[in-house]
C-alpha cells in the first residue's frame, strides 16, 4: 500500500478445531524487540520486502497473510517463505484500486475468509489515520 514503511505478517494454520492465529507487525519506527509470535518467518518476508523497496528506492505498508493448509504436513523452514516472498517481488504486480478490492481477490485465492485477517491487522487498523497534506489541496 502507498504510505510510509510499515509491515506485518498474520499466519494462520488451518486445523479442525479452529484456525490459529501468529501476528507480528511494526511501523515506520523500527522494532524495539524480536518478533515474538510469528518470529522467523517475520523476518524472512520482511527481508524479501526490504530488498525491494530498496531497489526500487521507495517505501510501502506491506501485509503478508499466510494461510498454512492440512495438506501442508512437513514444515520446510522460513528460508522457502523468503524464496516464494522474493519470487514474488519479481512478478508483474496487480494493480488494484482499494484495499476492499484487494481482500475480494484474495477470497478467491484463499480458503480462510480473508475477513478473519483483516479484523486482525494492526496496520491496517492504522492505515489512513493520518491526514496527508494533498488531502487539503
Amino acid at each position: 500500500m502507498p504510505d510510509k514503511f510499515s509491515f506485518e505478517v498474520i499466519e494462520a494454520e488451518m486445523k479442525p478445531g479452529g484456525n490459529q492465529f501468529w501476528q507480528d507487525y511494526e511501523f515506520f519506527h523500527e522494532r524495539k524487540t524480536y518478533a515474538s509470535s510469528v518470529v522467523g518467518a517475520y523476518y524472512a518476508n520482511k527481508l524479501a520486502l526490504c530488498e525491494y523497496l530498496e531497489g526500487k528506492k521507495r517505501q510501502a505498508s506491506a501485509l503478508f497473510f499466510r494461510e498454512i493448509r492440512p495438506e501442508y504436513y512437513a514444515p520446510l523452514g522460513v528460508g522457502i517463505l523468503r524464496e516464494c516472498s522474493r519470487d514474488a517481488f519479481t512478478k508483474k504486480p496487480e494493480r488494484l484500486n482499494s484495499i476492499s478490492e484487494a481482500f475480494l481477490k484474495m477470497k478467491e485465492r484463499m480458503r480462510i475468509n480473508p475477513s478473519e485477517f483483516k479484523e486482525r491487522s494492526k496496520v491496517l487498523e492504522n492505515y489512513g489515520k493520518q491526514k496527508r497534506l494533498n488531502d487539503w489541496f
